[in-house]
């Protein structure tokens, strides 16, 4: 993810944005038999976790890269990571260091003259957090990212159009993260980097993924089924930490509001700045209190459903 990124959505266009689908297109192309192993997460993924194109939802402020996260147990047991270097190179892909670096989880491609960066990501489990990881050789290497690989199991998968760097529309299908992962990665993002961008993207999928009752079911499946249960816990404690007050300011005066603010009204009156951070805040916050207040629901039925099993058990 990049170290740099514009603070409101004047920093972002449809351009770019096409230009890193074509990128995306391209990278998919040069992965080949193992194009299924990535999963998109970012600022690209919004557009295809909620579908639709405006007015039926209103569009996306888009992105300036394209961020994947590699499976790399499934990876590295076919084609080696130097082959895969090869197959970038040949479509046009760059590193955005030298072969000695372990920097080159960043490859660049020039789209109609822009140069889209294309990011490799990998769970950090048992990895440094700021230091990327040689995979097989130094070729290619991946950043960790916490609870990254949740990608890998909770994803959609969803078919995207576009013209391939060398020519031609493609058709190619592509699985990315899907709304709760990419709540909790992105929450995690707000947290870490500080970022309005990542305010913003919490926001607009939370917004359009459903109402709050629907999203809140939808954490609570993922609790229920047992996967990934520390990553839904640390991605609502940063939701929590980064959105909620504890009693020493209001809630749109926390860092999450203040910055989704930012991004979409820096230019905009005072008053209106501060609607938006209250209604972020709000948002979020009726996430959390639906969310468990519903696990307790889920909880006491449970419990029931036990206690009725054993009073019917003739043993």
């Amino acid at each position: 993810m990049s170290d740099v990124k514009p603070r409101t959505s004047a920093g972002y266009s449809s351009e770019v944005t096409a230009a890193c689908e074509r990128a995306l297109v391209t990278l998919m192309g040069a992965f080949g038999t193992l194009s299924d192993t990535i999963r998109l997460v970012g600022g690209l993924a919004p557009r295809y976790i909620i579908g639709g194109e405006p007015p039926e939802v209103p569009e996306h402020a888009g992105t300036s890269d394209v961020d994947v996260v590699l499976n790399l147990a499934v990876i590295t047991e076919g084609e080696n990571y130097a082959d895969l270097a090869t197959q970038l190179e040949a479509v046009g892909f760059r590193s955005t260091m030298d072969k000695s670096s372990l920097a080159r989880w960043k490859w660049t491609l020039q789209v109609d003259n822009l140069p889209i960066t294309v990011e490799f990501l990998r769970d950090a489990a048992g990895a440094k957090l700021t230091k990327a990881v040689p995979i097989d050789g130094e070729n290619v290497t991946a950043m960790p990212i916490p609870h990254a690989g949740i990608a890998h199991e909770w994803f959609i998968e969803h078919v995207i159009e576009a013209d391939h760097i060398f020519g031609g529309n493609v058709r190619t299908k592509i699985r990315v993260i899907d709304a709760v992962g990419f709540l909790i990665l992105k929450a995690l993002a707000v947290k870490s980097r500080m970022q309005p961008k990542d305010s913003a993207d919490l926001i607009y999928v939370l917004e359009n993924a459903g109402d709050i009752d629907h999203v809140a079911n939808l954490f609570v499946e993922k609790f229920l089924s047992g996967q990934h249960e520390q990553a839904l816990i640390d991605g609502l404690e940063a939701m929590d930490e980064m959105f909620v007050s504890r009693g020493r300011r209001e809630n749109w005066e926390m860092g999450g509001p203040q910055w989704y603010g930012e991004f979409h009204y820096k230019n905009a009156s005072e008053d209106e700045r501060i609607t938006a951070q209250r209604y972020a805040a709000g948002l979020v916050g009726s996430l959390l209190g639906a969310i468990k207040a519903k696990r307790r629901e889920a909880r006491r039925a449970s419990l029931k459903a036990t206690r009725m099993a054993t009073e019917g058990d003739p043993a």
